[in-house]
């Protein structure tokens, strides 16, 4: 109400144009969830960075206000957390990471220690890591992991969409493309691979963040029994 008087605009309408200015349909924190400000549906957050509740002073100051996914706003990932400590614990300062200001981006790493087989797939059967691009930038890439509990999210995404989905959405997308067909040998399944990956973009799909590393991973580091046993799973 009173960003509306003041303003003589609305939340709304400002988040809006946030998403069109920065080309985006995907949290722009974690990448793994979708950021739709659409009628019918509840507004997107807008997160006091700085907590509200712990710095009273910052509620209204317009730089501690930034529009997030919902799951990154609510409880267990940001919530009410104080930005500024390490946790509620030792509470140590931190240099916190702040939404607004430029960063070198992170990399993300996939790999196979044991490739899958009948057996399924444990938690010791793979590797996947995040760091930052700048190395000087370590404390705020920690804070960031920490507050959105990114890592966490992650390794999960991995565990409960990619691991039991993953070949049958590759399916559908060759299916669905007129001017591919299921590969006949491992060549032409790392080709199809490649026109698969280049369908995520991690501004307008969520979870390209972490399905780019895994798809890398199928295109230049599997083993050749591996995707022979694809090339001919998805044959049938």
């Amino acid at each position: 109400m009173f960003f509306e008087i003041f303003v003589s605009d609305t939340l709304k309408n400002a988040i809006s144009r946030f998403i069109v200015r920065n080309k985006i349909e995907v949290c722009p924190l974690c990448g793994i969830e979708g950021f739709l400000n659409l009628k019918g549906q509840s507004r997107i957050a807008l997160d006091h960075w700085l907590c509200k509740d712990l710095f009273p002073m910052s509620a209204v100051n317009f730089d501690n206000l930034f529009p997030l996914g919902s799951k990154c706003n609510e409880r267990p990932a940001k919530g009410s957390k104080n930005i500024l400590i390490d946790n509620r614990f030792t509470k140590n300062r931190v240099q916190a990471f702040y939404p607004y200001l430029a960063h070198g981006g992170v990399s993300t790493s996939f790999s196979f220690t044991n490739e899958p087989t009948i057996s399924g797939i444990a938690d010791h059967d793979w590797e996947f890591s995040l760091s930052p691009n700048d190395v000087r930038e370590q404390n705020i890439f920690e804070s960031w992991n920490l507050t959105l509990n990114i890592s966490i999210r992650y390794l999960d995404y991995l565990r409960m969409n990619i691991f039991p989905m993953w070949e049958d959405r590759y399916k559908k997308f060759i299916e669905r493309n007129p001017n591919l067909s299921h590969a006949n040998d491992i060549s032409e399944l790392k080709v199809n691979f490649s026109h698969w990956l280049a369908s995520f973009d991690i501004n307008y799909v969520a979870g390209s963040m972490v399905y780019i590393p895994f798809i890398n991973y199928l295109i230049y580091n599997a083993s050749n029994a591996y995707l022979y046993s694809l090339c001919e799973n998805f044959k049938r």
